[in-house]
């Protein structure tokens, strides 16, 4: 009887563990960016140094990875850089993305401290998106981006 018992209780453990496991690997490529996929772009300022630049910004939003490319014209509106990088998602249930510099590309090389910001990578925690219509999302990066807390996000099908 003894034998019994603690093989059913071997086997409830064993059986629990499996689906356990296989119900963590499903949800963890469940994405909770599924309906703000595909084309967005969002347009911004921001002052670094002396200086004043405007980002001109586009974001695609595919599965669990955030592409996205970046113009950054100065202040008489000649592009001084031009930045691609990638988001990969970390935690699903935290919402961490942390993101990789794929290429980056500075006009004259003269400017270090606009380099040395666009080249830094860094993580985003806790983001939360907030769906005003179809076609614009309001994103509040609250931690981890250097830059400003909230963002406008339009979408772009072109």
């Amino acid at each position: 009887m003894r034998k019994k018992i603690i093989l059913l209780l071997g086997f409830g453990i064993f059986i629990s563990i499996g689906l356990g496991y296989g119900s963590g690997r499903i949800y963890s490529y469940i994405h909770p960016m599924q309906e703000v996929e595909g084309y967005w772009e969002v347009n911004y300022c921001f002052n670094y140094s002396p200086n004043t630049y405007h980002v001109y910004s586009r974001v695609n939003v595919m599965g669990r990875e955030i592409n996205s490319s970046a113009d950054v014209y100065g202040e008489h509106h000649d592009l001084k850089a031009r930045r691609n990088i990638v988001f990969r998602m970390i935690d699903v249930s935290k919402g961490i993305f942390i993101g990789e510099v794929s290429s980056l590309s500075i006009t004259n090389n003269d400017d270090h401290c606009l380099h040395d910001f666009l080249y830094t990578p860094y993580s985003i925690s806790y983001p939360v998106f907030y769906k005003i219509d179809n076609n614009t999302i309001l994103i509040e990066q609250s931690q981890g981006h250097p830059i400003h807390n909230f963002r406008l996000l339009t979408r772009n099908d072109t």
